[in-house]
């Protein structure tokens, strides 16, 4: 026995008018630039093809969350798209690289990054000297 399928056509209107992008398409991530420099300490020269791992926290959280590792450019520079599904706003950024003597050092920065649906977005940038 087949049954039928009653759809009415106010139905099919709103999944067309829905599907043919004449409604505001709602965005699908939130997004925030974190940018970061890096210097010698000694010679203030940028730190070029260094390794850093970036984690962040974000507001009333106390996990941080691994973002990726980096590799510093010709500039001693990072530069990350941060990503999120809601927006919030990221209060600490953690840093890790390994040092000249093969030890891990950590640089915990407090900052500010708004992760937002709607351009502009937020840029942080930081700057150290290691």
């Amino acid at each position: 026995m087949i049954k039928k399928l009653f759809i009415p056509v106010s139905l099919i209107f709103f999944l067309f008018a829905g599907c043919n992008g004449t409604e505001t398409e709602v965005p699908e991530f939130s997004t925030g630039i974190i940018e970061v420099e890096f210097l010698d300490a000694e010679d203030q020269e940028p730190v070029t093809g260094q390794d850093f791992n970036l984690s962040l926290v974000a507001e009333g959280s106390e996990q941080a969350v691994q973002i990726g590792v980096f590799t510093s450019d010709d500039d001693g520079m990072i530069e990350a798209e941060i990503v999120g599904q809601e927006e919030l706003t990221v209060e600490q950024a953690i840093i890790e690289y390994i040092d000249e003597n093969e030890e891990l050092q950590t640089i915990e920065e407090d900052i500010s990054l708004e992760l937002r649906f709607e351009e502009p977005f937020d840029t942080v940038s930081l700057s150290f000297e290691i």
